[in-house]
């Protein structure tokens, strides 16, 4: 469980970092660069950025608290731990399905608007921004999927 709420916080780290520095450059590049290549790239940029702030954080805030009562629970009524991890894991997982499903629709739109447009212009920026979201999504996403297998294994492991 350490294993599982350690990972979980240094991926919200991560993500946050993300955040911060992908709005950051949108923000200089929408208030200092003209060019309609770097509006395109700035705008999914920020969009997203702005969205992987506001769930590092919330995640990050929530994190010690949900853990230190997770590991009350499991001490003192395995079985009541079982019966609230397992829904919420599995709501969690089916989450990251669909999360999964955004990333690869924004690097697919991302990769067709870079293809279809030869110029720098507003649209292959947005394509190339928004492909640079989703692979960074997508690949934050992974390893979040990938430590929640890994939890709800040890979950199921769980003696009643």
């Amino acid at each position: 469980m350490l294993a599982y709420f350690s990972g979980e916080k240094r991926g919200c780290y991560w993500m946050l970092a993300i955040g911060i520095l992908a709005c950051a450059v949108s923000s200089t590049v929408l208030m200092r660069i003209q060019d309609p290549f770097m509006i395109g790239l700035a705008i999914p940029l920020f969009v997203v950025g702005v969205i992987e702030m506001v769930v590092g954080t919330i995640v990050l805030r929530r994190t010690d608290e949900q853990m230190d009562d997770l590991e009350k629970l499991l001490a003192t009524n395995p079985a009541q731990f079982i019966a609230a991890e397992t829904p919420r894991m599995e709501q969690a997982m089916r989450s990251f399905a669909r999360y999964r499903w955004v990333e690869i629709a924004a690097l697919l739109a991302g990769i067709t608007l870079a293809i279809l447009n030869a110029d720098p212009n507003f649209w292959k920026g947005l394509g190339i921004g928004l492909f640079t979201q989703g692979a960074i999504t997508g690949m934050v996403d992974y390893f979040a999927t990938k430590r929640g297998r890994i939890y709800q294994t040890f979950i199921k492991g769980v003696v009643k």
